[in-house]
């Protein structure tokens, strides 16, 4: 009798999944600066961060200001913690605002801190915090790329530069208690005059956006390559004058948005508008100062707050 060989299915059997081994533990604290809505990580960065391996710390409610919920983060791969110390325990840390001095305490020992440090703007005892630690801390603000440009800065002034008309005009709005001005160009008349000083990033976006709604432009700085150079970025007939107190005893009376946009060396003196340099300009004016957070280039300018975005002094909005 011939014997047929019947051969075996074959069955199926579990094996274990190798997880990646766990390469860096990134902390995402929640933001405690006043007002500060930003955040260093979306879902989305944290799902790239996710897959390469890397475990991402994001702290309870680190989201909501910029409408991210903590599950938006889970789904990305994220564990959420209730306490900010297990955000700041983690090997790197990400954040906007520069750490406290307690939020310095918090993080362990050879922690590499990523957020913007003001480097200007802190304390010895700030320094020494990060040393005894032996703190990595790396400035977002001085991050450069192959060309030596300051990729996060201009991203912050570009943002800056495109919003500032859109500010100007809500508060010139009658409806807002403004005296009623219509920013941009209208048939038949006077254009709104727009005052730059500077020709950075800033002043280049404002630019452009004052003159796609047909406002007037004028730029004044003190260095002429600069000026060149915004003249040429922009693409439209522009006017340009060095910086200079008769260039702007000329152009404040006749301005009905000054925009500050300069950066000056260390070793030059601000303010450069003064009170009577206001007290000159006409009445129902504006006035913003893009970096009063950091240098006061105006005498009578204040640091103002979203809860408290302008005051008047001299009949002009600050």
């Amino acid at each position: 009798m011939k014997e047929t060989l019947i051969a075996p299915f074959p069955k199926e059997v579990l094996l274990e999944k190798k997880r990646p081994r766990v390469r860096s533990v990134v902390g995402m604290p929640k933001e405690d600066a006043l007002q500060e809505n930003r955040i260093c990580l979306t879902p989305g960065t944290v799902e790239v961060l996710c897959k390469h391996g890397h475990e991402v710390r994001v702290e309870k409610g680190a989201g909501e200001h910029i409408h991210f919920s903590d599950s938006d983060y889970v789904q990305a791969g994220a564990r959420i913690v209730n306490q900010a110390k297990e955000a700041f325990e983690a090997a790197i840390v990400v954040k906007v605002a520069p750490p406290t001095l307690e939020e310095i305490d918090l993080m362990s020992s050879g922690t590499v801190l990523v957020s913007a440090i003001q480097v200007n703007h802190q304390t010895k005892d700030f320094f020494l915090a990060l040393g005894r630690k032996k703190i990595s801390a790396i400035g977002f603000e001085l991050l450069t790329d192959e060309h030596g440009e300051y990729p996060i800065v201009r991203s912050m002034s570009e943002i800056a530069g495109n919003n500032v008309l859109a500010i100007a005009a809500e508060h010139l709005s009658a409806i807002h208690g403004g005296p009623g001005i219509s920013v941009g160009g209208i048939t038949g008349l006077r254009p709104t005059r727009l005052l730059i000083i500077g020709s950075g990033t800033v002043a280049e976006c404002a630019a452009r956006s004052a003159l796609g709604i047909g406002a007037s432009v004028e730029i004044l700085d003190n260095n002429m390559t600069h000026l060149r150079r915004i003249k040429y970025s922009v693409g439209q007939q522009i006017s340009t004058r060095m910086l200079s107190p008769e260039a702007l005893k000329e152009a404040l009376p006749e301005a009905d948005i000054l925009i500050m946009a300069l950066r000056l060396a260390s070793t030059e003196q601000a303010p450069i508008i003064t009170k009577d340099m206001v007290k000159g300009m006409k009445e129902g004016a504006m006035i913003l100062e893009i970096s009063i957070d950091t240098e006061k280039y105006v005498e009578t300018s204040a640091l103002t707050s979203h809860d408290r975005p302008v005051f008047i002094k001299h009949g002009v909005i600050h």
